[in-house]
């Protein structure tokens, strides 16, 4: 993955990609809020969402807050440029809380990323996957590690209706991916962060000792 730049204020350009964050479930499997799980310097893994995300090129940043929304929400107040949202209708699916984010950002992003609280994803990673989809000629740009699909995928702006109509009687985000099957692109980022994903606590210790040297 080459390195890039995450540095907000020097950008003087108006392109506007978008971020969905979603942070508005239970955490059932992992026994405790995800949101709120230790990571590093930053504090909980939310307030390391936040941090990153505000370093990197995103532009629009939408919070999606659930489950205990009321005991998240402070953690949010010292990023201005994240808008949090509430979706009321959580325990429904997590498809309810994408179209909660894609419906909080605005028409004539170029790009949207949806990134769920437990997949941390630095700013480099997220500023890469930007970079190589606003270079290519797909829809949906995928990143991966040694051929293994992971996270976060980037979505063209002109999908942001279908994400805002995602359901998860139809799987959500994989309906959006096999519709547009014929344009979808697999990025290799050289980076593990794209594969983690803490369900269970034993994920979340892995997770910490991959990440060690970057916390």
């Amino acid at each position: 993955m080459s390195s890039m730049s995450t540095d907000r204020g020097a950008r003087g350009d108006s392109l506007r990609l978008g971020v969905i964050l979603l942070a508005a479930g239970e955490s059932t499997r992992m026994g405790r809020l995800k949101a709120l799980l230790p990571w590093g310097k930053a504090g909980t893994l939310l307030e390391y969402h936040l941090e990153q995300l505000s370093r990197s090129r995103a532009t629009d940043i939408v919070l999606v807050l659930g489950h205990q929304a009321d005991e998240l929400r402070p953690l949010a107040a010292r990023f201005p440029q994240v808008r949090v949202v509430i979706n009321e209708r959580y325990s429904e699916g997590r498809a309810s809380s994408i179209r909660t984010g894609a419906l909080a950002l605005p028409e004539g992003v170029r790009a949207v990323a949806v990134i769920a609280v437990d997949q941390p994803c630095p700013a480099s990673l997220l500023d890469f996957l930007f970079e190589e989809h606003l270079h290519g000629d797909a829809l949906i740009t995928i990143p991966a590690y040694q051929g293994q699909r992971g996270h976060p995928p980037i979505f063209d702006g002109t999908l942001l209706s279908e994400l805002r109509a995602v359901d998860d009687a139809t799987e959500g985000l994989r309906e959006v991916r096999r519709r547009h099957a014929d344009s979808v692109r697999l990025v290799e980022t050289g980076s593990p962060f794209v594969l983690l994903n803490l369900n269970r606590p034993e994920d979340y210790q892995q997770a910490l000792e991959l990440a060690a040297r970057d916390l």
